[in-house]
């Protein structure tokens, strides 16, 4: 038997990371999942490597893969978890590499969902052929689930809790992060506005002898309200969240889609927006939500040509109830194993999102992983093959210690 950490193939990781890059699994709300190629790779490689296997489709086009690798009393459970697709690869003009290449250059894999998430992927797979391969025999079970995710996990995560507990509940789930420990987080919350306006002619009185009211405009005065954070929003920040990893120690706004109109010289009648928030432990949605109508009719109360303004929630993440201690065992069990292989001591760090509440009834999520990632959503997402493999050999190192 040897140790699970040594039977870590560099080259294979590396290889497999390449493979799940060079699968096309890009995802959009207007109707692209090209799911089923890399669900079917993954369950045919959990299979070849022994480890029960369930696949599911709680939502059509939308399958989920379970693997379990069963220990010899089956506690504790650790469940490995994330999304398997990514965002959508856009104009590839803004690309110097080939998005599907997972070309290796200058230390790193370059490619769309090299670095969210698919180096995690890669690197939880291997820890466990490692362990496998080691001979190393495991009290609990270890179990992966693979979903789709990119804002499109609820009836994946809804399964986990209901139905497909059976084949992937565990005591603690690993979700996607980097090499220091999400300590607490905040909510995240999607909404869409709509406005209306009046159509017409552009410099031209209407037949009823209004003048046009360009919803556009509207909206674009709107949301640089919304923006002014300050101005209208409850908050308080937090020492974790801040940089190195968050661009702002304020509550995120981020404007991610706005669309209305139908030619150049026609005033737009209707225009919505799609805005992106992301909150600070404390906040609320509901609280979000109550804030923004305020200042909504505190605009119209300013502009009697505004119309009401539709807000209507898309998608919402809860920050998670509990915040996580020194004293945690999965904490614990990082900091042993993590500092000789990484060189430096998993720290904390604050979350951006609410991690996985419908898990929250039975189990804990905490955020750690594998460092190195760059670009993730944009042009040139890439990986480092130094924190790829470290990643590897600390899932390999955690898993002997909290199953073994």
């Amino acid at each position: 038997m040897t140790n699970p950490v040594s039977a870590v193939s560099e080259q294979r990781v590396i290889s497999l990371a390449q493979q799940l890059v060079r699968i096309d699994s890009e995802y959009s709300e207007e109707g692209v999942h090209n799911h089923y190629e890399i669900t079917s790779f993954l369950k045919e490689l959990f299979e070849s490597l022994g480890m029960e296997v369930h696949y599911a489709e709680p939502e059509k086009g939308f399958p989920l893969v379970v693997a379990r690798l069963r220990g010899k009393v089956g506690k504790p459970t650790l469940g490995i978890i994330g999304h398997y697709n990514t965002v959508l690869i856009g104009d590839r003009s803004k690309w110097t590499v080939d998005p599907l290449g997972a070309e290796i250059k200058d230390g790193r894999i370059w490619g769309r969902g090299s670095g969210d998430m698919k180096k995690t992927i890669a690197a939880t797979i291997e820890a466990t052929r490692a362990v496998i391969e080691s001979g190393t025999k495991l009290k609990g079970d270890l179990v992966h689930v693979w979903f789709a995710g990119e804002g499109h996990h609820d009836s994946a995560l809804e399964y986990m809790a209901g139905p497909g507990r059976k084949y992937a509940g565990a005591d603690w789930y690993i979700d996607e992060g980097d090499a220091n420990i999400g300590k607490v987080a905040g909510s995240l919350v999607w909404v869409q506005l709509r406005i209306k306006g009046l159509t017409g002619h552009t410099a031209m009185y209407r037949g009823d002898g209004r003048k046009p009211v360009n919803a556009i405009s509207k909206m674009v005065r709107l949301l640089s309200r919304i923006e002014q954070v300050d101005d209208w929003m409850t908050y308080k920040t937090h020492p974790l969240f801040g940089k190195p990893r968050r661009y702002s120690t304020k509550p995120i706004v981020e404007i991610g889609r706005i669309s209305g109109g139908i030619k150049v010289n026609q005033v737009p009648e209707e225009c919505t927006a799609e805005v992106d928030f992301r909150l600070l432990p404390g906040q609320t949605a509901e609280k979000l939500l109550d804030e923004l109508r305020s200042l909504i009719e505190k605009v119209r109360a300013e502009d009697q040509e505004f119309e009401p303004v539709e807000v209507k929630p898309i998608h919402v993440i809860s920050s998670r109830p509990w915040e996580l201690t020194d004293e945690h065992p999965v904490v614990k069990a990082i900091r042993e194993v993590a500092p000789p292989i990484l060189g430096s001591r998993p720290e904390w760090r604050g979350l951006g999102f609410g991690s996985r509440p419908p898990l929250w009834e039975f189990a804990e999520v905490i955020h750690f992983g594998v460092s190195g990632g760059a670009d993730a959503h944009a042009p040139n997402e890439s990986q480092t093959i130094d924190g790829l493999v470290k990643g590897t050999k600390v899932f390999a190192a955690l898993i002997e210690k909290l199953l073994a």
